[in-house]
């Protein structure tokens, strides 16, 4: 039976990535996120309006996505609990900038994205971007394809009093769910 559970944040295993972007006081930098969609071109995300990500984001209007796997979940964390500070600079986050915009050498996938619309709703800014380039790590094709069995997203679940990292522990296709 389902009941009522308030509680301000609930998250349902949603995968968790890496916003890179400009920054005017460091250059550029990274910040985590686990609040994004995509539909064809289209990206969307959102975040607290009142960080340096999201002012940076409404500035400059444009960014990467970084998904990474459980190897890399010390970035995640590290990346989104040290707001307002240099993070590319710790040797852990080695990255290119690809079309002048930071790109983690550990990503399996990233998106590069221009940002077209933002609304601020409730002290969070949602971005709606269209995707410029998507990028993927070459283990991840076979045959020139994509090769969603290679990759191993990491998902996040959780509210206000704890949070969980899922890792999909089998692949289930149409046709095989039993």
């Amino acid at each position: 039976m389902l009941v009522s559970y308030p509680t301000r944040h609930m998250y349902f295993n949603y995968p968790i990535f890496i916003i890179g972007y400009q920054d005017e006081r460091f250059g550029y930098n990274v910040t985590t996120c686990s609040s994004g969609y995509s539909l064809g071109g289209m990206y969307c995300f959102g975040l607290s309006s009142d960080t340096n990500a999201a002012m940076q984001l409404l500035t400059y209007r444009q960014g990467t996505i970084n998904f990474l796997d459980r190897t890399h979940l010390d970035m995640v964390e590290f990346a989104g609990s040290h707001p307002g500070t240099a993070k590319l600079t710790d040797p852990r986050f080695a990255h290119d900038k690809i079309n002048g915009l930071p790109v983690l050498t550990a990503a399996f996938a990233a998106l590069l994205l221009k940002i077209d619309a933002t609304q601020v709703y409730q002290g969070y800014v949602n971005f709606t971007a269209h995707i410029t380039e998507r990028l993927v790590d070459d283990a991840a094709l076979a045959g020139g394809q994509f090769d969603a069995e290679a990759i191993v997203p990491v998902g996040f679940a959780g509210d206000r009093g704890s949070k969980v990292y899922r890792v999909p522990g089998e692949i289930l296709t149409p046709g095989n769910f039993s």
